[in-house]
């Protein structure tokens, strides 16, 4: 997994500085909404079946709001963001990131608060967190393909992206075969 934030960032300075990044990506985050006042984070993953983590973000901007001066319940600190490329044939319950996020429900599932999510833990536990990701040695589990001779599959099969980028180049004939 690729680090792109691992020290505290406001969520629309983020959002300027990597939103570019968060296409054809899953993506591990762990996020300090302003409104809990600084006693609870959460973690969770995005683009886990789109590849397209940038729209998770941007629903946090604007559930939240912008972080302003004159009222400190609005915002989102972002504390950490690890990224992998996404790959279609990794089926979502097989990803890296989906891994961490399951392993990490279970480990701190004893010190959510009640009727809460499982993924909002107290801040107190974001440095035992992060200790976590470092030793976490999970990998994306690549779902094996059925072999067949037909060519449209064997294109289709090669093409790893979860939906078509406007901006990118479309396969020339060689690049498919």
């Amino acid at each position: 997994m690729r680090k792109l934030v691992d020290s505290p960032m406001d969520l629309s300075d983020f959002l300027e500085k990597f939103g570019g990044q968060l296409k054809h990506v899953r993506a591990f985050y762990i996020l300090e909404p302003l409104l809990e006042k600084g006693k609870t984070i959460k973690f969770g993953v995005a683009g886990i079946s789109t590849g397209n983590a940038y729209n998770r973000f941007n629903e946090y901007a604007i559930i939240y709001g912008k972080r302003t001066k004159s009222n400190n319940c609005k915002g989102v600190i972002v504390h950490y963001v690890g990224i992998t490329e996404y790959d279609r044939h990794v089926q979502p319950q097989q990803s890296q990131v989906f891994l961490i996020e399951k392993h990490l429900k279970e480990k701190y599932k004893s010190v959510t608060e009640q009727g809460r999510g499982s993924e909002r833990v107290p801040k107190s536990t974001l440095q035992e967190i992060m200790r976590d990701l470092r030793a976490m040695k999970f990998k994306d589990v690549v779902t094996t393909l059925r072999d067949t001779n037909r060519k449209t599959t064997k294109i289709y099969q090669a093409d790893r992206n979860a939906f078509i980028d406007s901006k990118r180049k479309p396969l020339t004939r060689s690049q498919k075969q």
